[in-house]
């Protein structure tokens, strides 16, 4: 992992992604706005390197989830 955290990071980012019952990664995430790319890149990297994420709860019964997340680096 590139190690992104060296430098000073500020911007927003929101991403896409879908994951399964037991918390994996169906497709490749998808960021879908940005207004740095670096902070695109470290929440593209952060999602990947998250999963598996945990899985979804019994009482949910969904067999995949698809999740928009915006993200922001503030300094």
């Amino acid at each position: 992992m590139n190690n992104f955290y060296d430098q000073e990071l500020k911007g927003e980012c929101a991403i896409r992604f879908t994951l399964d019952s037991k918390g994996g990664l169906l497709d490749e995430p998808v960021i879908i706005s940005e207004d740095n790319k670096l902070v695109g890149d470290v929440v593209l990297q952060s999602v990947k390197l998250a999963s598996p994420f945990g899985a979804f709860p019994r009482e949910f019964k969904a067999d995949r989830e698809e999740f928009t997340v915006a993200v922001s680096f503030q300094q």
